[in-house]
């Protein structure tokens, strides 16, 4: 009761006291109890006294007994209601008045039945008796009086009209005096009031706001009505109303249209608030759900037209017809033509709600509001566009500084200009609900998004305000683009980025994006073809990035095409002629076709660029025609064809076939790089993100991703002519020792014209967007991956991705060192040597590679503790000045200048000389940063110089090709001669000789640069051999642990590269490199081919067999000239018998012939070994490896046909199969090449000199010391050595079977011995399973541990691979005449080799 009493309110009209009075009444009905005690309270208030709580209490009552329906709480409200009256709180002529029959009969104060006639009575009175009136005086007086005034009124200006007050007066005076309806008399204003509307186009809105204050003055439900009743009278069929059949009785049962004044007025009316939006839609015919059910009906009919366009032959008339009229909302639609009115009058309030309630009908597809809607947009825009974009305000600004900001009283110049330029019909008019003006360029998309949301595609029937909108938003753009360089503090990129993600802020973003998206595009794609218009886009996307500009595609592509039926039926006839295109484009017209493609791929290139994408896929020999047609297309459609290409690539569809790229993929990466090759302005660095993403994805993906590096593979190899080539012939081999130049004209696939440009814009992209560095560190980083963590089955298949990941590795780091301008460019992208191997875990092998044109910049070469300062510079003596004591004369200064002169061009030459040094020489630093790169221990058996010098040289420094140089001369001389023999006119003879000759110079300089070069580093290296290996401690491993760290990784990165070591190997020979021995290093070489044959790929092979062609030529060239030896081998130091000792004896060219008849055994019991193999891959990599060496090797008639006849067994075997294979083809061609050079071979490798007996018996008493391998020196009996034979070196017929049957008796005994030395070569004998992964794994990345070497005086202890004198007797070769049971034949030599 306490809380009732306090939540009486002094206002008793308010909310909360008629929701109190509800519940009151609603609590009293559940028991009397409570109805007495609340009757007690408002006994004790004052509320009973009050007529408006007797009234709300009253209605309370009559609601409740609307709504209830229980029985209970019935009888409550009955109960309750009786106790009001009995206690007279509620008097019963006011229940009388409000209750219902029912209620007031339950209560006893009425009778219902009696209710219902007294009801029915008054109905009908009221309703059909009609009040006679003075009709003759109102015609002939009255009325005519209120229509002259009201016309009058209505009809004149401002400065003459009557104001509301004395113009309302005299309404009032005639409906006075004349007793005038106010109905009727309202009836008549409206007409006046409609008439001015539709006389006149101009809306003079001082008469609107007089008449709507006079109009004001009535009943504001009467307004509503008429209104009404006006709307309603033109929903009725012209039947029903005689007189309208009658002035249009051609249209007898037409609906009757609905004059555009009427719709007019009820839009002023509501823009001046005499009646809502509200109050007048409901009138309105057809309904929303009529309006909603036609749309259907239309999106319906389009969708079938253009599910069956592509079923017909389209031509102009049809295509036309497919595309239809717009949408028709009917001839009477009120609320369309209320919705233009409103426009028309500028209240964008009343459009806007309802455009929102309209929006799933689209009324914008009427071409009058979408017109009057792009009026809205102008005007909102109009200001910031003349600030911004305007041709005048540029060529105002044109003499000023560009950052100089406009004067105010330019800015209120305009401003006037502006507002006296406002048509009086202007959607801004004087009223306050017109749209707000931007006043920056940061609010104008906010502000016009409210309107073009409602415009969407319909835009494009305003061309002028499309491309003022392309205009402004690209100035949008560009200040946002600004605000957020500022904010990150400038363009500063890093690599982790690069690696990473961009991590940029967006600059789209709401509104901008929305507008960009939902209307400009999708209204472009309904335009016709406008390179115009075109070019406006592509100028305000040229503003974004691109990861932005895709976004943008993305949702054009995707969803534009979905937003209204119109683009539906736009794509369906986009397609149609795309198919038209494929048809019958072919190589001899793509020009025609081109310019028949270029129409429909103005407007819409993602519909079309999709369509040919995917045919490309299919059909690779459409590759070419199809870029001969693009040579019209605009740049943003050529932009559109990077997304869509991407889009393909980024499909999940397998890019593997096999040991093979599949088709579809292989198509288009050979398409990507044609197409970057014939348009390099395309965007690029869009692709090349997109590679950086694929290959820094999850370990899992990486073995399918790392085929997306083809996109890099063809567009180097497209655009700027660099390819890793394994077939190089000779020539081609020798050209990559000589420069740039002499390069490109030994490649043939350089030799291609317009690469200038397509290198330069991919090394721009590589630059300046930073994607240098990440790519190579992720290849490299994938080719680890491909090694030793590969999800991969197939060892061949695995092989095969690893020689591509290589390949592309080289091609990149041979593209930037190639073309990049200054090595300091190159440098500032790359992190120091150190980094690479340590930090980002690449191979030294490919560490070194990358940064060996910049090893002798200081951060590239520093180590980390020594990134400060590496060379303190001393000061230049030309800089310092001396000191005088008194002045110079003339002639003293003339001499301070002279020698001023000639010191400068000491230091000069200095300079030059020390840069030349540097090159050739390691420095301190990068001798430190090597010890860091590889473990400790290595530096026991090599030193970092001498591994600092090897990586940082390349076959540029060590060879000269002076010979090719002088051939392609002459060969250009050549051609010369041939133009001027041709027909050719003058100028153009006379150009091209020009050219000739132009490139003739080029190859002179370069080659007087590359000798001068040359001359340098071996001057250079002269100085410094004597340090590399003096003190090193353990010599004799020096050969395994450089083959190890510097041959095998260094000969497996590229042809190229395998001939450099070659070429090393002929430079530390010519030098006499002190403590390095030749023949250590070649048996020690030779005895790691099995070990490379199993572990290496299929190029690894052939660039192993490379190496091993070029020493095996050495070694036969040496062994089959005693001269040539004597010359070239015998004095130096890379022969002695003990390289622990400088003044050690040479090894004799007989001892030399011996060791190299045992490489030849091993070589072929080596291959005969793997081509017995039940493994593919080892096969394949021993022919590989024969391939190369088949000029040297085999070099006996019975290796030659052992080889024969097992490659014979090869190929026979897997021609039986149904599908032929790639080692059935090469097997069959080897041996081919085998049987071709079956003339060449000899009978036996070496025969041994004659002997006289005394000979023998001196060497008997004398025994000789030889030691090549280093260690304890051996002593080799008298008997050691071979045999005389009987004749002149031939072979009997009794020696040859006696030496065949020796060979059959000794073979088990012999079979075992080459069994077990196979297993030491291999690394397996003695090991367990994981020590024997551990090292193929090693070798696999020349990380091997170096085998163990016997010391001075140590014994081997059973090590296979060093055999003991007894163990060489065992080995020892078959004389001729040789007999069973002595000792003759037994070889003499001793040691490793």
């Amino acid at each position: 009761s306490t809380e009732a009493k306090a939540a009486i309110p002094g206002d008793r009209q308010s909310l909360a006291f008629k929701s109190f009075v509800m519940e009151m009444v609603l609590h009293s009905c559940e028991s009397d109890g409570h109805s007495k005690e609340i009757c007690e309270i408002l006994k004790q208030s004052d509320t009973a006294v009050n007529y408006l709580s007797q009234v709300a209490i009253v209605d309370a009552l009559w609601l409740l007994n609307m709504e209830v329906t229980e029985e209970n709480l019935a009888k409550g409200l009955v109960s309750f209601a009786k106790l009001l009256r009995n206690t007279k709180l509620i008097p019963s002529w006011l229940m009388h008045e409000r209750l219902a029959r029912d209620m007031l009969h339950k209560l006893g104060i009425a009778d219902e039945v009696i209710l219902l006639k007294k009801e029915r009575r008054v109905r009908t009175r009221a309703s059909f008796q009609q009040i006679k009136f003075n009709l003759f005086r109102e015609e002939s007086e009255g009325w005519a009086k209120l229509i002259q005034q009201a016309l009058s009124y209505t009809s004149t200006h401002e400065p003459h009209r009557l104001s509301p007050k004395h113009f309302l007066g005299r309404l009032y005076s005639l409906m006075g005096y004349f007793d005038l309806d106010p109905n009727r008399v309202l009836d008549i204003l409206l007409e006046a009031f409609e008439s001015q509307l539709w006389s006149t186009d101009n809306l003079d809105h001082g008469i609107c706001k007089d008449m709507c204050e006079v109009l004001s003055k009535f009943k504001p439900g009467a307004l509503q009505a008429f209104i009404g009743f006006k709307l309603q009278f033109y929903h009725k069929e012209s039947k029903e109303h005689p007189h309208f059949a009658q002035r249009h009785s051609s249209k007898k049962n037409s609906q009757p249209k609905t004059p555009h004044s009427l719709l007019r007025l009820i839009a002023v009316l509501v823009l001046y608030k005499q009646i809502s939006l509200e109050q007048v839609w409901a009138y309105m015919c057809p309904s929303d759900d009529d309006m909603l059910a036609s749309r259907k009906e239309f999106v319906k009919d389009k969708m079938e037209r253009a599910q069956k366009v592509r079923l017909v032959t389209l031509s102009a008339d049809v295509e036309k017809d497919y595309r239809g009229t717009q949408q028709d909302f009917g001839k009477n639609n009120q609320k369309v033509e209320f919705l233009y009115q409103a426009l028309v009058l500028g209240d964008w309030e009343t459009a806007k709600k309802i455009l929102t309630r309209l929006k799933p009908i689209m009324v914008a597809s009427d071409d009058r509001i979408s017109r009057k809607l792009c009026d809205f947009v102008a005007k909102t825009i109009e200001k910031q566009y003349e600030i911004h974009c305007s041709l005048h305000r540029l060529l105002k600004d044109s003499n000023k500084p560009k950052d100089s900001p406009v004067s105010k009283d330019e800015d209120s110049k305009m401003e006037v200009d502006q507002s006296c330029g406002k048509d009086e019909k202007s959607i801004h008019s004087a009223n306050n609900k017109s749209l707000e003006m931007p006043e920056s360029l940061e609010d104008l998309p906010k502000i016009i998004w409210q309107i073009l949301q409602h415009l969407s595609v319909f835009l494009h029937r305003d061309t002028i305000l499309f491309s003022k909108l392309c205009r402004i938003f690209r100035c949008v753009i560009e200040k946002r683009k600004r605000n957020s360089q500022s904010e990150r503090g400038g363009n500063g990129f890093t690599v982790a980025q690069a690696i990473g993600g961009r991590g940029h802020k967006s600059i789209l973003s709401g509104e901008l994006e929305k507008c960009i998206e939902e209307v400009l595009l999708p209204a472009f794609s309904l335009l016709p073809s406008n390179p115009a218009l075109a070019t406006e886009v592509w100028n305000m996307f040229t503003a974004l990035p691109y990861w932005e500009r895709y976004q943008l595609y993305g949702f054009w592509l995707n969803h534009g095409y979905e937003l209204s039926p119109e683009m539906v039926m736009q794509k369906a006839l986009s397609i149609v002629h795309v198919g038209e295109f494929k048809r019958k484009c072919s190589n001899s017209n793509t020009k025609d076709f081109g310019k028949y493609l270029i129409k429909v791929a103005f407007s819409n290139p993602m519909i079309v660029f999709e369509e040919i994408v995917q045919h490309v896929a299919k059909f690779e020999n459409l590759v070419k025609s199809t870029l001969e047609s693009f040579r019209y297309m605009h740049p943003m459609s050529l932009d559109c064809m990077i997304y869509l290409l991407l889009l393909q690539f980024s499909k999940e569809e397998t890019r593997i076939n096999g040991l093979n790229p599949a088709s579809w993929y292989k198509n288009l990466t050979h398409f990507c790089g044609l197409f970057f090759r014939k348009y390099p302005e395309t965007e690029l660095a869009s692709l090349m993100q997109y590679v950086i993403n694929r290959l820094k994805e999850d370990e899992e993906r990486l073995d399918e991703n790392c085929m997306d590096m083809d996109i890099l593979k063809e567009l180097m190899s497209c655009m700027a002519g660099i390819d890793v080539d394994e077939e190089l012939g000779e020539e081609q081999l020798k050209g990559q020792s000589g420069g740039p130049v002499l390069q490109s004209e030994t490649a043939t696939f350089r030799q291609f014209k317009n690469k200038k440009k397509g290198t330069k814009k991919m090394l721009d992209c590589l630059l300046k967007n930073h994607f240098l560095l990440p790519l190579l560190i992720l290849i490299s980083q994938c080719k680890t991956h491909l090694v030793f963590n590969s999800k991969l089955s197939d060892l061949t298949q695995i092989s095969e991705l690893v020689d591509r990941t290589q390949s592309i590795l080289m091609q990149l780091g041979e593209f930037v060192q190639t073309y990049i301008p200054k090595r300091q460019d190159y440098a500032k992208h790359l992190p120091s040597l150190y980094d690479l191997v340590k930090k980002y875990h690449l191979d030294p092998a490919d560490a070194f590679f990358i940064a060996r044109p910049v090893l002798d910049i200081k951060h590239i070469q520093s180590p980390p503790e020594h990134k400060a300062v590496i060379e303190n510079a001393s000061p230049n003596e030309d800089m310092q000045t001396p000191k005088e004591s008194k002045p110079l004369t003339p002639e003293d200064e003339l001499k301070k200048k002279e020698l001023a002169a000639k010191q400068k061009l000491l230091n000069a030459q200095k300079s030059k000389n020390a840069k030349v040094g540097a090159r050739t020489s390691p420095g301190k630093a990068l001798v430190a940063t090597s010890k860091l790169l590889l473990p400790e221990d290595t530096w026991n058996q090599i030193s970092p110089e001498f591994y600092t010098i090897f990586w940082k040289l390349s076959l540029y420094d060590l060879d000269v090709p002076e010979a090719l140089y002088k051939s392609r001369i002459e060969k250009l001389r050549g051609e010369i001669d041939k133009i001027e023999g041709s027909e050719k006119d003058d100028g153009k003879r006379k150009r091209e000789k020009d050219k000739i000759h132009a490139r003739i110079e080029e190859l002179k300089e370069e080659l007087r640069v590359q000798q001068k070069n040359h001359a340098n580093v071996l001057s250079n290296l002269r100085k410094q051999k004597g340090d590399w290996l003096r003190n090193v401690k353990r010599k004799d491993e020096t050969g395994a642990c450089f083959i190890q760290h510097c041959i095998l990784p260094r000969c497996w990165l590229t042809p190229s590269d395998a001939l450099y070591c070659a070429k090393f190997l002929d430079v530390i020979l010519e030098l006499s490199t002190p403590h390095f021995s030749v023949v250590h290093f070649l048996d020690t070489f030779i005895k790691t081919i099995p070990s490379s044959i199993s572990s290496c790929t299929k190029n690894e092979a052939s660039r192993l067999g490379r190496l091993l062609s070029k020493l095996l030529k050495s070694i036969c060239s040496w062994k089959d000239s005693e001269k040539q030896y004597r010359a070239k081998c015998a004095t130096k130091a890379g022969f002695v018998m003990d390289f622990f000792s400088d003044d050690a004896e040479k090894v004799t060219y007989h001892e030399y012939c011996k060791v190299v008849v045992k490489w030849m055994k091993y070589l072929y019991r080596t291959f005969c070994v793997a081509l017995a193999s039940s493994t593919v891959t080892h096969k394949m990599n021993t022919l590989k490896i024969m391939g190369r060496i088949v000029d040297s090797f085999p070099r006996t008639t019975d290796h030659g046909q052992q080889l024969t006849i097992m490659l014979k067994a090869i190929y026979q075997k897997e021609e039986k199969k149904e599908i032929p294979t790639a080692l059935g083809t090469r097997s069959k061609r080897m041996y081919d090449m085998l049987k071709g050079r079956e003339k060449t071979w000899k009978d036996t490798e070496y025969v041994p000199p004659k002997q006289t007996s005394k000979k023998i018996r001196d060497s008997a008493k004398k025994r000789k010391t030889i030691n090549i391998g280093g260690g304890a020196p051996k002593k080799i009996a008298a008997e050691d050595q071979p045999r005389k034979a009987k004749s002149t070196g031939q072979k009997t017929k009794e020696n040859v079977s006696k030496e065949e049957r020796g060979s059959k008796r000794r073979r088990p005994a012999d079979n075992d011995t080459k069994q077990n030395e196979r297993k030491v070569l291999r690394g397996r004998a003695s090991k367990s399973p994981s020590t024997r992964e551990q090292d193929e794994g090693d070798m696999r990345t020349g990380r091997t541990t170096a085998r163990p070497v016997r010391k001075r005086g140590q014994e081997t202890n059973g090590d296979e691979n060093i055999p003991s004198r007894k163990r060489v007797r065992d080995n020892r070769e078959e004389a001729p005449t040789r007999r069973r049971g002595n000792n003759s034949g037994r070889r003499g030599s001793s040691g490793r080799s």
